[in-house]
């Protein structure tokens, strides 16, 4: 971030970790600690469902990453009211 610039535009890169860092099929946490080791501070992902999470939330604890997005399913109208308990 530029700080005292008020017209700069600051970009921070949140690498999707469903493709990269998934060389030699590592398991889903150790994605989240390479884009933590590579000096990333944000991740995104696909799908939620197949993924253990609570190991996912462990890796995100451990190495201070933070997610800026995934997919929520099932898919549905999000300005539905229907579609919603």
């Amino acid at each position: 971030m530029i700080v005292g610039d008020r017209n700069a535009l600051s970009l921070i890169l949140s690498p999707c970790i469903e493709w990269l860092f998934a060389d030699g099929g590592r398991p889903f946490p150790e994605r989240v600690r390479a884009a933590a080791a590579a000096g990333f501070a944000q991740v995104e992902f696909w799908t939620t469902t197949d993924k253990d999470l609570d190991q996912v939330e462990k890796a995100l604890h451990e190495t201070g990453i933070t997610v800026t997005g995934f997919v929520s399913e099932p898919a549905g109208r999000l300005v539905d009211p229907a579609t919603h308990a």
